[in-house]
């Protein structure tokens, strides 16, 4: 009986000692550290570590310590500003896909350029496209990057012996991308390539 009381009591000293939570850590980032939106859409680490958020008013880089604010899409001189930035995905190249107010933005975090994909109103007529409108961007197992749009969906991939360094960053995305859309309307049912 003695001994099943002392089992008992080193029993339950082992989990009152090793049965707690670790402490965790909090830190706000805000306008302090650069992050000047009150509200974000998304998040996400690429492969080196950075925080990257989106934000109502454009994209953020945060490294740990600061925030660098893009409001318009590096590299790209003549642009209009992101406007909100709802979703980011990164593809296997390292490259970062940004769904916003302006458009679908492939973006390379190493040498800061962007190449504009699609325009939020290149596929649709819809001048004021409402950016709660069920926007999405996934980049699938096979590397395929899905983006939905007000009438369906986009498809896009690397074209066949695609290497990172062979992106020419002027705006030219048929050159290295296969891009397919599906129009889901309620009035057609169409796969259309547009590269």
């Amino acid at each position: 009986m003695k001994r099943l009381i002392v089992l008992i009591s080193l029993l339950a000293f082992h989990f009152l000692s090793f049965g707690q939570y670790p402490e965790i850590y909090f830190e706000w980032i805000m306008d302090k550290q650069g992050l000047f939106d009150q509200r974000t859409n998304c998040i996400i680490q690429d492969k080196t570590g950075f925080m990257w958020i989106g934000g109502v008013n454009g994209l953020y880089k945060y490294d740990g310590y600061r925030c660098t604010y893009f409001k318009y899409p590096p590299g790209c001189s003549n642009c209009s500003p992101y406007g909100g930035v709802l979703r980011l995905q990164e593809d296997n190249f390292g490259n970062i896909w940004i769904l916003s107010g302006l458009g679908l933005v492939l973006f390379n975090p190493e040498t800061e350029k962007s190449l504009i994909i699609n325009r939020l109103d290149s596929l649709n007529s819809a001048q004021n496209v409402s950016l709660n409108s069920g926007f999405d961007l996934l980049v699938d197992n096979e590397g395929n990057i899905w983006c939905t749009d007000t009438y369906g969906l986009l498809r896009i991939s690397y074209k066949f012996g695609f290497k990172k360094e062979d992106i020419q960053w002027n705006n030219n995305p048929e050159r290295i991308l296969n891009i397919t859309h599906i129009d889901l309307s309620r009035d057609a049912f169409s796969i259309k390539t547009l590269s």
